[in-house]
């Protein structure tokens, strides 16, 4: 079953878009050179940014898992552990747009960028086919990648499904992601706009 990876796909999708957009956007117009002068650190100012990803992935993965769950039946065997899967994941996704966004100047440059970070991941995550049926030599790749823990958790979580992990696992490294791009963003926002 696909449910979870396209789930997966599109939260990646949403958190990492708006990301992109809104501080490279926010650099053009010269407003996010004002909130830099505000009285504000730097992972203050980075982390209101990143919730703001986190919550439009989070929605836009809740409208195709209720639109899914009217369409197809969907066992739910763990369906307590979702809004951690969702939320961790999230973060997880807008840390990534947070980092791409604060490494380039243009919006277009951020979604070019963004682009050759989520394609990859598509492909490599168990959106279409499961890790597991990958070739070995392909598999190194997907666990160093995040929608690969988002998306195994969302098998578990909607299926019932082993994963690769279990889904502590999941939820650990998923956040492991989140907090270690968010610390590499605000570094390189600090290198890049502070010194």
């Amino acid at each position: 079953d696909v449910i979870p990876g396209l789930i997966g796909m599109t939260i990646l999708f949403g958190a990492t878009s708006i990301e992109a957009v809104v501080i490279a956007f926010e650099k053009r117009v010269g407003s996010l050179d004002r909130l830099i002068m505000a009285p504000l650190r730097t992972s203050t100012l980075l982390m209101g940014k990143l919730l703001g990803g986190a919550l439009f992935g989070m929605l836009t993965g809740a409208i195709l898992l209720l639109v899914s769950g009217l369409v197809w039946e969907l066992p739910l065997p763990h369906a307590a552990w979702m809004p951690l899967v969702f939320l961790l994941s999230s973060l997880a996704f807008a840390s990534v747009g947070t980092l791409v966004a604060v490494s380039v100047q243009e919006v277009f440059e951020a979604m070019t960028l963004a682009n050759y970070v989520r394609f990859p991941m598509i492909f490599l995550c168990g959106v279409f086919v499961p890790v597991l049926s990958m070739p070995l030599w392909i598999r190194p790749l997907s666990y160093v990648l995040p929608l690969t823990y988002a998306v195994d958790g969302l098998r578990v979580c909607l299926l019932g499904e082993k994963g690769l992990f279990g889904i502590g696992v999941h939820l650990i490294l998923l956040m492991g992601f989140a907090v270690l791009l968010f610390a590499a963003s605000v570094k390189l926002f600090k290198r890049k706009y502070l010194e």
